[in-house]
């Protein structure tokens, strides 16, 4: 990668809040790190900068490269003007049954089953 273009994806990982607050935190690990002694924080955030941003612009160019050596998917291979083929899912063509309680008359006995005539 260029050096141009690095400092531009330095600038753009900057700017996004999140990266902000993993700094933040690592900064605040490296502070307790060394003890907790103060006087040191422009120091921690700049070693928490460099670490975090070296990580993520690692893991930038690896995505970058595993994204340039997949195969093309499936679906990108289907021939101009030829139909799809159906799915195998067969869709659902009722709703299921719903069922009705049916509640008990308030002055009803409930007789049970096995002294029923």
């Amino acid at each position: 990668m260029r050096i141009d273009q690095t400092e531009e994806q330095r600038r753009r990982l900057l700017s996004d809040e999140g990266v902000k607050m993993l700094i933040s935190r690592r900064a605040y690990d490296i502070y307790l790190e060394r003890g907790g002694e103060h006087g040191k924080d422009w120091e921690d955030w700049i070693l928490a900068e460099e670490q975090v941003l070296s990580l993520l612009q690692e893991l930038i160019q690896r995505e970058i490269k595993l994204q340039g050596s997949k195969q093309p998917e499936a679906k990108s291979l289907a021939v101009p003007g030829e139909p799809k083929r159906p799915s195998k899912k067969t869709p659902l063509t009722s709703e299921p049954k719903k069922r009705t309680v049916v509640a008990p008359k308030p002055n009803s006995k409930v007789i049970p089953k096995e002294t029923r005539p």
